[in-house]
């Protein structure tokens, strides 16, 4: 009987007659020099609790920083008190002044200001304090065009830009609460209001419903911006909170509601192995979705978070995985920051963590203190072209003899599900040692398994004790 195949990327079946693969809190990377094994599944990151309602007293609605502002903090919108996070100090402080409303803030970065979003309201800061636009043009441009509120904002040339209905409005250069009420631009090239703007390569990227406009400089500080006739793009956005900066360019999920990031000025589709990742955000209400990007050891994630599911993109492999909290269908972690190289996150809630693989564990109160459990699932895959044959012993190969000193995970366990309907449904689990520490030859394997159903049978393992096993191979029928 073949190996059995391991899922390297995470599969949603249209209906009940194809094949689910699973990979859940797990994602595939290269095992070097080792041709027999030539990928292993490594574990998604554990949680390290850096504040859990001690200083966060409302809900967290972002999470930002910029080298030049505040000092490299972590800037943390707290309900309506912008507070700041001193990671290398492990200290908290807090802007003088407030926003307003209680959406997902966003937040921009030029030499010398930050510009804030917040309740469809425009708020600038200097570092030490935050204070809404006082400029009276911004409110005039919004009632001249009709509209109540901004939608998003970008910086470009050290201005503050900022959209609304199907014009974005500009700063003056170095100032952001100033402007006129000429200050602004309509979309030239199709009437479809503005979904949100994202600058890369000093390009101004402008998204709509139905069309992406490129926008640059021109050097004059009258007519600051112009678009680049001819190079319109027939592809809107679907969300505002889709469109993140990652691997040089720009991620995010289309009018079509299909997963692109743009080569140039070409919008390169990323799920077209992958319908389900469409099919599951029809379902979805598009103002749920928040999208962020994660760069860690050589991987770079393109992370879909909703309230029912958060779907994570390898850049590098091109494949799919679930992330999901204990209790939960989604992951608690919706907004993330990196900073020097350390990455913190935030539910909607009143928590900032840092997560780390290192850490096996969710909301850790230190680094050797075991918190909640994460539960990993993969899934194997046997081929059976006819007859229902005897399905010999399957054995997992991988990191083994990791157990704990004491205390859960000291005798580590990996559970085993059969499914003869291609993923469909499944039997109990049953259990198995991965070994104590330092057992690095154990066998982890299972007998009397019945046997394998055309077309394919499913293996799917789970783990939940906190060590860091990798799974690498699965033989079936091997003594």
């Amino acid at each position: 009987m073949p190996e059995a195949a391991i899922a390297s990327s995470h599969f949603e079946p249209d209906g009940y007659g194809d094949a689910r693969k699973f990979v859940i809190n797990y994602y595939v990377e290269p095992n070097g020099g080792d041709p027999q094994r030539p990928v292993r599944h490594v574990n998604t990151p554990g949680s390290r609790i850096v504040d859990n309602g001690t200083v966060l007293t409302t809900n967290v609605r972002g999470l930002f920083q910029a080298d030049g502002f505040a000092g490299g903090d972590v800037v943390v919108p707290d309900g309506t008190t912008v507070r700041l996070y001193d990671v290398s100090a492990n200290t908290w402080s807090a802007l003088t002044g407030s926003l307003t409303g209680t959406d997902r803030v966003k937040a921009v970065f030029g030499e010398v200001q930050a510009g804030f979003l917040s309740g469809g309201s425009l708020f600038q800061s200097g570092g030490a304090s935050v204070a809404a636009l006082s400029d009276a043009d911004w409110a005039t441009l919004l009632s001249d065009a009709g509209e109540t509120a901004y939608t998003s904002i970008a910086t470009m040339g050290q201005r503050l830009l900022a959209s609304y209905g199907s014009r974005f409005a500009f700063s003056t250069t170095l100032q952001f609460n100033t402007t006129t009420t000429l200050s602004y631009y309509t979309a030239e090239y199709a009437p479809d209001g503005i979904v949100g703007l994202a600058v890369i390569s000093n390009t101004l990227m402008v998204f709509g419903t139905q069309t992406i406009q490129p926008w640059i400089e021109t050097g004059d500080n009258d007519d600051p911006f112009s678009p680049i006739v001819g190079q319109e793009i027939d592809r809107g956005a679907a969300c505002r909170d889709s469109i993140v900066k990652l691997d040089n360019t720009l991620f995010f999920i289309g009018d079509d509601l299909s997963v692109y990031r743009l080569n140039g000025l070409t919008p390169q589709l990323l799920n077209a192995n992958d319908p389900w990742v469409s099919r599951y955000l029809a379902t979805v209400d598009r103002s749920d979705i928040v999208c962020s990007a994660i760069e860690t050891e050589a991987h770079k994630f393109y992370l879909i978070w909703t309230p029912q599911k958060c779907i994570a993109l390898d850049v590098a492999t091109g494949a799919w995985h679930l992330r999901q909290t204990y209790g939960s269908d989604t992951w608690e972690w919706v907004f993330q920051v990196t900073v020097d190289g350390q990455q913190f996150a935030a539910p909607e809630g009143r928590t900032l963590v840092e997560l780390s693989r290192s850490y096996k564990s969710d909301r850790m109160a230190d680094a050797s203190t075991f918190g909640t459990e994460i539960v990993r699932y993969f899934s194997a895959h046997l081929p059976v072209n006819m007859g229902n044959q005897p399905l010999g012993q399957v054995r997992v190969e991988g990191t083994k003899g990791i157990g704990l000193v004491s205390g859960q995970g000291s005798s580590p366990l990996l559970s085993m599900a059969i499914s003869r309907d291609k993923g469909n449904t499944f039997g109990a689990y049953r259990d198995r040692s991965l070994g104590a520490i330092g057992e690095y030859g154990a066998r982890t394997s299972w007998e009397q398994n019945g046997r394998a159903m055309p077309e394919q049978t499913v293996l799917l393992f789970r783990l939940s004790d906190p060590v860091g096993f990798l799974p690498s191979r699965v033989p079936v029928g091997e003594r």
